[in-house]
């Protein structure tokens, strides 16, 4: 029996999440500055003129990789602050997600000498931020517990530690004691005075060996 038939919107779906998949994979493998929409297209299979009627630019392509991750980690920040999710989260940007967060730094670079690719970044992260710091007051405004600051001021906080940890950790990877991310995020939270005792940092071992 036959396949169903496609419709217009069905296929242009299709071909723009094969598109964004092909990429990954060439942005991956080149970095942003090294790929070409020429790139991109030859490896999922189609012309140059296919990318173009998805995406604008270079620029939007690599944007909608970036719309697809966050949406993901929106997702798994769940309903609430488990730090221990919030943890293995962090463990998997250093291994799973290293590339694509590798590309994403290389992408603000780029975003940080081209106005336009800027502005773009930044709508995409001000949503970002929002969702975190709904998610932080109603996590305190439940658990009657007074916030350290403002939950907004508070979501550009825990971002940019993680995202200072990350490079750092990518730079000397035996370097970073084992917890702490946890640990420091905890300290973020809560304060001193709130922080849970088996949260700390093992002076002794390291994030990888």
């Amino acid at each position: 029996m036959p396949k169903p038939r496609l419709s217009r919107e069905e296929s242009r779906q299709q071909t723009r999440e094969r598109l964004l998949t092909a990429a990954a994979q060439v942005f991956a493998e080149r970095g942003f500055n090294g790929a070409s929409v020429e790139d991109v297209a030859e490896a999922a299979g189609y012309s140059k003129g296919a990318v173009y009627s998805n995406f604008a630019s270079k620029e939007d392509l690599f944007l909608a990789l970036i719309d697809q991750y966050l949406a993901v980690e929106i997702e798994k920040l769940g309903d609430g602050l488990d730090l221990a999710v919030w943890e293995a989260e962090f463990e998997r940007e250093l291994t799973e997600n290293r590339t694509l967060n590798l590309l994403t730094i290389e992408f603000f670079l780029y975003a940080m000498r081209h106005e336009s690719a800027r502005e773009k970044l930044a709508q995409r992260y001000r949503r970002a931020y929002e969702v975190l710091a709904h998610l932080l007051e109603t996590h305190y405004r439940t658990t009657q517990t007074p916030m350290p600051m403002p939950p907004n001021h508070l979501a550009w906080v825990i971002t940019s530690f993680g995202t200072g940890l990350f490079l750092q950790t990518c730079v000397d990877p035996v370097a970073a004691p084992k917890g702490l991310y946890r640990a420091g995020l905890n300290q973020l939270l809560h304060g001193p005075e709130g922080a849970l005792s088996g949260d700390s940092i093992d002076p002794s071992t390291r994030v990888h060996g």
